[in-house]
């Protein structure tokens, strides 16, 4: 049932099909929740779900987490890990006649067979000429029966001595031929199903009986594991064996020479003697799974796949080995095969890895034979580089690579063509696709399969600086770095480069002959390339070259034919030549690689990092040029398979050890690594790799193997160290040993063959496709080709390096071999080695290096030509003078045949070919670069189209060669080849032509005519190089090269304009908003600013604007125009622009501070413009000339820009336009009264406009100072200096020392707190109120914060304010001036403390005016309140930090005026009974200091002791005050004696302030002190007490001693004593003791309280009783502010009466009588001394 049919219902188990199967995801209506909901609820007990794992995991839907949470719990199954299911699977499919299921990369069929099925070659190939897909159906469907076990009991064919081994079913009208085999992998044998073939009837018996030859090779234990059955039912199932021992396969053939094991091929195996084409041993197999079942179902033209083969135990080793590895073998062994297939395995791995959730997949069942399907696994993580020097090599492994990746996702479509034709000459052309760098390179490259050259190419990409740029010239700004270069940009690095063929063409005829006269041009070049400057070094990888002295020890290095005088010379002729070719301004490999290093090493590598790289053919290169490798990957444990021969090592120019890369691999790669250092400390021996040899030959049979062997025998005896020392090579097939060839005449064998053929038959016959005669050199190749014309290939050794051919003939290698008779030397190595007796008298040269240096090359070029046969090796010379001794050494190793050459042995040896074979061979030859014998193929083969693509590439090649010596020939055949290009329609090739002509603009023309929009580059390229600029830019803009484009535009005054018009023109069609956009984008901005420079290094700034105009981005004009200083050009653009914010900018830069408020306002900043205008008003009205920072001065413009700030200010907010009016009421220059400027610092205060409040507070000075002292009002009472009165007599337009003092303090707290922050602005981080006051600064000196920067732009640099070494530290920028905050916090605080200091005396001197006024009682305390506010301000300005030089004399001046005036006035308030105001101004810490400041004032000169008067005034004042604190008691001891009765009482009188004790002690002392003083001859002091000070002081102590007889309830004393002493704090203390002690009374104090009362009794009455004393004395010590004689006398009597009356000190009566006899009453008031009388 469905799943909506379903609904509502359930069952105890249910089994859901979720239907959908595929990569993407997709699961249809399964992404439905509620039906998922439905579907999975359905069940009671048990639920199990068949569909797709992986396909539901990458929905995204809910059943991502179903899928996870089942794999966590372990159940989810795999159908296919489960045999039953599998073969229930496979027997449904067969039944439903649904075998397309194979096509599925994760087909049950193939997952769980019992047998792992192989199949041949052979079986390949004859199952894809199967044309019925049924048939094809059955046949796969046999192979699948037999790999589950099912065996036929029907006998099909009988084969008369066929064993049982080989068995053949019959499907239809054919027979599949099988066997079983045994294979050994992880530790054990297992038997497996081998199929051969697939025949028809007639072909049966022969492929048996290739197979009972094979079969009979196998050991007979080999064969019993064949044989051996076990069946499980009616199947049968391989069985598997557990290595107790190996199992030989191949028998041991016991006629083999055992001394010929060690340096000959291992003949120990018997050898399969048939064609090495049709060997069974070495045929490819392939193991049969979903992949190759899709290929053979779909395949149908025979063609090769590239997929996995079965591989041998030696190769499997490698691949499977984990470490870097250096492969070596000879040509043929399989080396590319291990890489490719190692390659594959690792990216294989990668992708699995990748994949993220494996449901069930188990990884280590992963080997290199079974590339599983791997479906969506997106892009492989892995890093990884095949690199080959050969272009056709490199194509061929990079198909093969992307053939076994597609077969590995199951895509077997696109297999290379075999006929695919690569021209060697366009080797780069490949890989246009491919960034020319590693940065960001594309995982879809990967693996990466390149050429060392575009290797190379990719590496300069990734460098800041291209090796190339010195050789484009006026091309060098047009190329993008990086991207891949176009081919006529190739074209043009190929003709700067020096290779071989123009070394020995063009500079080797012009060296020195003297140097060269011994020396060919191949071992020069050598030398240089592969020693003077490809020998690396790793202590200077650098230098790109050995020293002279370096190389010419290389002979002592290394085995080396060269001695030191040979190498000197050739060291010279290296100089020679580095200094033509750099006159020629060409360069060679060499140049480039060492460059490439000296960059890496400067700059570093910055590409991606590759984690694998594999190099094949790497004799093919120099050690400089391997060491590039190690910048690339840092994998250097893993990360580097090497594999080569150096015994194929016949390029020129290169030198090759297989030990030398090993070397390299060491000191360069592995000891530059962290580890490896490491372990060398800990003194271990790093190995990290392994050096393999693949000895097995898949190529030729054991006859040539012999042979070569032979010559690397002689290689390794004369030449030890040219050549690695391999094992001998295996070869399991047999074939004909190589035949010298005899003529029984003297004709030339090359006519005997080919002549013979001619006559006999009539026609050309000759060799076939096949088939090639090899010669030594190119005037060799020409003779030969002039005698047999087409009837057969011709090749040099050199030429037919990399090809293969059946048959080969070499012919006169040793006639025309540069040793001529030196090959004698070969006797002597076979008599060493025994293989000729040493009897045998042979006459021979002994071995000298030196002497016999070229037979190194020559033996291995030998050994390149043996090698090139696959089947048939003839060997025939037109002399027997230089051949024998090698011809004796082969046939004494019984390696050759010797043939006379009759006409049946020619007969055999010509065979035909079909244009198909010729067709194929004509390819092969053109893919090696063999262009003259290719077109001779193509010509076999009527492909004219091929035939003329060959000629043309050769006229090109012979071109290249010859061009440098015969320009004119060069150049004929470059013109007829581009002919034939553009004849077959190869336009791309015939610009190539052209280009190499010189001929670039008819190049571009054709590149841009005729090879379509993908050449449009090529052809701007061509018209650059021609400098036909337009025409380059517009075929640029075509090809959508921006880059290309511009800078053509940029090449001339004429083209800017083009190019400003084709920007245009993109912007109208959008061009610049696809994926290249940022790309665009800069190379837009590149343009115009080039073109826009251009014009401003001219001086022409009307033409430059339109470009710069023109710039993408404002930014960027900005950044051009500031960078030139064209500030008002960006200033007027800005504004056109309507960027009113960066106009306001560039005004701030002007330093046009107007102009930036305009474009702050048009920006709508209305708050910043305010802000800044009022900044501007500031500075004006302060700092403007003559101005010194105060009054602000008045300008006409003024007013109107305080309107507009208001204006502005409005707009902002109602509390921002509050706080600016305020400000602006303060700057305003109208008129303000008293009143108005208090008001406005009260508002300055409520808006916390620290400015307002500071030039209100200025300003309110002002009018004080310039008022006359006679306007202030001193008839003021305590209270009057408290904030609020002061403030309500600003109010009311009034002043007075007060308001002076509290406007004084405003203004100078505000100073303060700014010199505070300049001292400390380096501190910590700013608070708010640090901020305040620092903006204040700011505001009020001009200054705005430059940014981040700690320094300010200064608005007026001529303000006075400004220290000349402030002056000296601006740092002009353009109309800015800058000054460092550091220099700005030290000139303002300069200016403050002069303005402090300057105020400040001006405050003082006011005051001292009003003090000198006379006083009167009303005024008598604003008087003393306006002394101590001189003396605090006195005091304040001597402090140090505000101290100025020279002002200490003028504040001592104040100083004395406080001191003088103080007391004189403070008496005052005393003597006019306004007690309160008295203690109120003692209260203050200005009037307590005065008092102790006077002190050392008011001594006498005798004794320095304190005056009697100012002891009584001090003593006055203290007892008021209640106060004496340590230091001012410490102050009085010291200007009185110690043991004085009033240094006692000053210290009894502080412990009873202290403690309230000791109250007689301070009584008792109290009335010695003042009787003391009253009997000192005061007629002889100067400053002696004053009778009315004396009379109070005597009040106090009167007052004091009889208080303690409150405790009898009662005192005598006048009203106003009574008042005056209860406000007296001293004697107020004191009665407050005596009431608290009340209940204890204190008979001491009784006794006192007489005494003291008898004391001033008797003062007193002696004072009455001589009143001409009393006058005296009031007259002597009289003052201003001094009492009057009748005042004291009243204040005496009043002082009596009630002391007699409270002590019974005597009658009052008598008192009375007494004065009435000394005339007192007659001194008093009437009224008083009438009630006084009359009492």
């Amino acid at each position: 049932k469905s799943v909506d049919g379903f609904q509502g219902e359930e069952d105890d188990i249910i089994i859901l099909s979720t239907v959908r199967s595929n990569g993407r995801g997709v699961v249809g209506f399964l992404a439905d929740n509620q039906r998922t909901n439905v579907a999975l609820t359905r069940a009671r007990h048990c639920l199990w779900i068949v569909g797709n794992a992986h396909t539901l995991y990458k929905s995204g839907t809910e059943w991502t987490d179903l899928v996870a949470d089942a794999e966590r719990r372990k159940c989810v199954f795999s159908a296919t890990n489960d045999a039953t299911m599998c073969k229930l699977v496979v027997q449904v499919k067969q039944e439903l006649d649904e075998l397309d299921d194979l096509l599925n990369a994760d087909s049950a069929v193939f997952s769980n067979t019992r047998w792992k099925v192989i199949l041949s070659d052979e079986f390949r190939k004859s199952f894809t000429k199967l044309k019925s897909p049924q048939l094809r159906k059955e046949v796969l469907q046999k192979l699948i029966r037999l790999g589950d076990g099912w065996r036929t009991t029907v006998k099909n064919i009988d084969i008369p001595g066929a064993s049982h081994l080989a068995k053949i079913y019959k499907v239809r009208n054919l027979y599949l031929v099988w066997s079983t085999d045994v294979e050994k992998t992880e530790g054990r044998y297992f038997q497996i199903i081998r199929i051969w073939d697939l025949v028809s009837q007639q072909n049966v018996a022969r492929t048996v009986q290739r197979l009972e030859n094979l079969f009979s090779m196998y050991t007979d234990d080999y064969l019993d594991h064949c044989r051996r059955v076990q069946t499980q039912g009616k199947l049968e199932v391989p069985m598997v064996w557990h290595i107790e021992h190996d199992i030989i396969r191949y028998n041991k053939d016991c006629k083999a020479d055992a001394h010929e094991e060690h340096d000959l091929v291992d003949t120990s195996y018997a050898m399969e003697n048939s064609k090495v084409s049709e060997s069974f041993l070495l045929m490819k197999f392939y193991s049969l799974s979903s992949g190759v079942a899709k290929h053979l179902l779909t395949a149908t033209d025979g063609s090769e796949i590239d997929i996995p083969f079965e591989l041998t135990d030696e190769e499997q080793e490698i691949i499977q080995f984990p470490l870097t590895s250096f492969i070596l073998g000879r040509s043929g062994t399989g080396k590319t095969t291990v890489l490719t297939m190692k390659l594959i395995q690792k990216e294989q791995r990668s992708l699995i890895a990748s994949q993220g959730l494996h449901l069930g997949d188990d990884l280590s069942g992963l080997d290199h034979k079974n590339i599983m399907p791997l479906k969506d696994a997106g892009e492989s993580s892995v890093k990884q580089v095949f690199i080959t020097v050969s272009p056709k090599l490199c194509s061929a492994i990079k198909n093969h690579i992307s053939g076994l990746k597609r077969f590995g996702t199951g895509d077997i479509s696109g297999q290379p063509s075999i006929l695919h034709m690569h021209d060697i000459m366009d080797d780069l052309d490949e890989f246009t696709e491919i960034p020319d760098n590693f940065c960001d390179l594309p995982h879809e490259h990967y693996p990466l399969t390149i050429t060392y050259r575009k290797f190379l190419m990719m590496l300069d990409g990734t460098c800041r600086t291209s090796f190339f740029d010195a050789f484009y010239g006026e091309m060098k700004s047009s190329f993008e770095r990086g991207h891949s270069r176009s081919r006529a940009v190739q074209t043009f690095i190929e003709l700067k480069e020096v290779t071989y063929e123009k070394f020995a063409a063009f500079y080797w005829p012009r060296f020195n002959a003297d140097l060269t006269k011994k020396f060919a041009a191949s071992t020069v070049f050598t030398e240089i390339i592969s020693h003077i400057k490809g020998a690396y070094q790793a202590s200077r990888p650098c230098t790109g070259k050995l020293g002279r002295q370096d190389y010419v020890m290389l002979s002592d290095k290394r085995f080396s034919s060269l001695n030191n005088e040979k190498r000197d010379k050739i060291y010279d002729i290296f100089l020679e030549y580095e200094s033509m070719k750099c006159t020629a301004k060409e360069f060679d490999l060499s140049d480039f690689v060492n460059s490439l290093h000296s960059s890496l090493v400067s700059e570093g590598y910055h590409g991606d990092m590759v984690d694998f790289v594999y190099i094949d053919e790497v004799q093919d290169l120099t050690m400089t040029q391997i060491a590039l490798l190690k910048y690339v990957c840092m994998n250097i444990k893993e990360g580097f398979l090497f594999a080569g021969d150096t015994a194929q090592t016949i390029a020129r120019g290169i030198d090759f050890r297989f030990e030398d890369i090993r070397s390299l691999f060491y000191t360069a790669f592995l000891a530059e690594t962290e580890a490896s250092n490491q372990g060398l400390k800990h003194g271990k021996k790093v190995h990290l790799s392994d050096m393999f040899q693949l000895s097995q030959n898949f190529r030729t049979h054991c006859g040539i193997l012999r042979m070569a062997q032979s010559i690397m025998s002689l290689l390794y005896f004369f030449f030890p160290s040219s050549v690695d020392k391999l094992n001998p090579e295996t070869g399991l097939v047999y074939g004909e040993a190589p035949v010298l060839l005899e003529s029984d005449n003297d004709e030339n064998v090359i006519m005997t063959i080919f002549g013979e053929s001619k006559t006999k038959h009539g026609n050309l016959h000759g060799f076939g496709a096949e088939q090639v005669i090899l010669v030594r050199d190119d005037a060799a190749k020409k003779q030969i080709i002039d005698l047999v014309g087409k009837q057969a290939l011709v090749l040099t050794i050199v030429e037919c390096k990399g090809l293969e051919f059946q048959d080969v003939l070499l012919y006169n290698f040793f006639g025309s071999s540069p040793l001529r008779n030196k090959w004698r030397v070969l006797y002597g190595y076979m008599k060493d080695r025994d293989i000729i007796s040493h009897s045998e008298e042979i006459s021979h040269p002994g071995f000298d290096r030196s002497k016999h240096y070229l037979l190194c090359s020559e033996l291995k070029q030998l050994y390149v030509a043996i090698t090139r046969t696959r089947q048939r090796l003839w060997i025939c010379e037109n002399t027997e003078d230089y051949c024998r001794p090698m011809f004796d050494y082969w046939k004494k190793l019984c390696l050759v045949e010797v043939r006379l050459l009759d006409s049946s042995l020619i007969q055999a040896m010509q065979t035909g070919s079909s244009s198909d074979d010729w067709r194929l061979r004509g390819t092969k030859l053109f893919n090696e670069g063999q262009f003259e014998m290719a077109t001779m193929c193509f010509e076999k083969a009527g492909d004219a189209h091929r035939e003329k693509l060959a000629r043309a590439a050769g006229l090109v090649a012979t071109a290249n060669r010859v061009i440098s010596t015969n320009l004119e020939l060069g150049k004929a055949s470059l013109q007829t080849a581009s002919e034939i290009y553009e004849s077959i329609g190869m336009h791309e090739k015939a610009a190539t032509c052209y280009i190499k002509l010189g001929d670039y603009k008819k190049a571009g023309m054709v590149y841009m005519q005729k090879c379509g929009t993908s050449k449009l580059e090529d052809a701007g390229d061509c018209f650059a190089m021609a400098e036909c600029w337009s025409e380059a830019a517009e075929v640029f803009l075509k090809a959508k090269c921006y880059t290309k484009c511009f800078s053509m535009c940029s090449k001339g005054k004429k083209l800017f304009n083009l190019g400003l018009q084709f920007l245009q023109q993109l912007e109208e069609e959008h061009s610049l908003e696809n994926s290249k956009s940022l790309e665009v984008s800069a190379i837009r901005t590149k343009y115009l600013d080039n073109c826009a420079q251009h014009y401003f290094e001219r001086g022409d700034i009307k033409h430059m604007m339109p470009f710069v105009k023109a710039f993408s981005s404002m930014d960027y004009v900005r950044a051009f125009l500031n960078s030139r200083n064209l500030v008002d050009e960006l200033l007027s653009l800005e504004m056109e622009m309507g960027n009113f914010l960066e106009a306001a900018g560039i005004a701030k830069h002007n330093g046009d501070v107007l102009l930036e408020v305009d474009m702050l306002e048009k920006a709508g900043l209305f708050e910043d413009a305010t802000r800044l205008l009022l900044l501007h008003i500031i500075v004006d009205s302060l700092w403007s000339s003559n101005s010194r920072g105060w009054p602000p001065k008045r300008y006409a413009e003024k007013e109107q820009l305080l309107s507009k700030a208001k204006e502005m200010a409005e707009k902002v907010s109602e509390c921002f336009y509050c706080f600016v009016c305020v400000e602006a009421d303060a700057l305003s220059d109208v008129n303000k009264s008293l009143p108005s400027l208090n008001c406005t610092l009260v508002e300055g205060r409520k808006c916390a406009n620290l400015l307002v409040e500071l030039v209100a507070s200025r300003s309110i000075l002002d009018v004080h100072l310039q008022s006359r002292a006679s306007g202030y009002n001193i008839e003021l009472g305590p209270g009057s200096e408290d904030e609020n009165s002061c403030n309500d007599m600003l109010a009311s337009n009034q002043m007075s020392p007060q308001t002076l003092f509290y406007v004084w303090n405003n203004w100078k707290s505000i100073i303060i707190k700014v010199l505070s922050q300049l001292c400390h602005a380096d501190g910590p981080e700013l608070n708010d109120y640090a901020v305040m006051y620092e903006d204040l600064c700011a505001k009020y000196f001009g200054l705005r914060k430059d940014g981040e920067a700690d320094r300010y732009v200064v608005l007026n640099v001529n303000a006075s304010w400004l220290s000349t070494a402030g002056r000296n530290s601006l740092q002009q920028d353009g109309n800015r001036c800058f000054l460092g905050a550091p220099q700005c916090y030290s000139c303002a605080q300069c200016f403050w403390m002069n303005e402090l200091s300057s105020v400040g005396f001006s405050v003082l001197k006011k005051l001292e005016a009003i003090v000198q006024i006379s006083p009167k009682s009303s005024s008598s305390y604003t008087l003393v309140r306006t002394i101590l506010i001189i003396n605090e301000i006195a005091k304040f300005l001597e402090e140090p930090q505000f101290s100025m030089p020279k002002s200490s004399m003028k504040l001592r001046s104040f100083f004395v005026l406080c001191g003088r005036r103080f007391f004189e006035l403070v008496f005052l308030v005393w003597r006019d009974g306004t007690t309160r105001s008295l203690l109120r101004l003692l209260d203050s810490p200005a009037a307590y200091g005065l008092i102790a400041d006077s002190l050392n004032s008011n001594l006498r000169p005798a004794n320095k002791n304190l005056t009697h008067g100012h002891l009584g005034r001090t003593t006055m004042l203290l007892l008021h005050a209640a106060q004496l604190d340590e230091a001012l008691l410490s102050r009085l001891l010291q200007y009185l004696d110690n043991s004085s009765d009033w240094a006692e009482f000053f210290q009894y009188f502080k412990r009873f302030l202290d403690s309230g004790g000791d109250r007689s002690s301070l009584i008792s002392n109290f009335k010695r002190s003042l009787e003391f003083t009253f009997n000192v001859k005061w007629k002889d002091e100067l400053d002696y007490i004053s009778p009315i000070c004396y009379v109070g002081l005597m009040e106090c102590l009167g007052f004091m001693a009889s208080s303690c007889l409150i405790q009898n309830d009662f005192i005598c004393c006048t009203k106003s004593l009574l008042v005056n002493m209860l406000e007296c704090r001293t004697s107020k203390v004191y009665i407050d003791t005596c009431l608290v002690s009340n209940s204890s009374p204190d008979s001491d104090l009784d006794r006192l309280a007489y005494t003291s009362g008898r004391f001033i009794y008797q003062t007193i009455m002696a004072i009455l009783t001589s009143k001409h004393m009393l006058q005296e004395w009031v007259h002597k010590t009289s003052c201003p502010s001094s009492t009057s004689y009748k005042p004291v006398l009243l204040r005496l009597v009043v002082t009596l009466y009630p002391l007699i009356l409270t002590l019974s000190l005597g009658n009052c009566y008598e008192v009375t009588h007494n004065l009435l006899r000394n005339e007192v009453f007659k001194d008093l008031p009437v009224e008083f001394s009438q009630k006084i009388v009359h009492a």
